[in-house]
């Protein structure tokens, strides 16, 4: 069976429709891929927040077992203890 085309391209609003439809559908397209990258940025923002977040945690646990250890030693050769590491002397003598 043989296709048949249309001879006669009309003009103007037969094709008005089409192209509102595709430019609508554009726009939509267009607006879903910024909302996408918006919580792209949303989800890597919040991963920075929670990855400076273990740092710190990682750095304060870090420095609390340095002085800890640095009190001990210092009580453990008898030198006396400063007000910087009172605490930790007090901790570690379960006061």
């Amino acid at each position: 069976m043989e296709r048949q085309f249309p001879t006669k391209v009309t003009s103007g609003a037969s094709f008005k429709y089409p192209r509102q439809t595709q430019d609508q559908e554009s726009k939509q397209l267009k607006d879903e891929e910024q909302e996408s990258d918006a919580e792209e940025m949303g989800r890597y923002d919040k991963a920075m927040v929670t990855e400076k977040k273990e740092l710190e945690n990682k750095s304060h646990t870090k420095t609390w077992q340095n002085e800890k250890a640095a009190a001990a030693k210092l009580i453990s050769t008898g030198h006396p203890v400063d007000s910087k590491t009172a605490w930790s002397s007090s901790w570690l003598q379960g006061s």
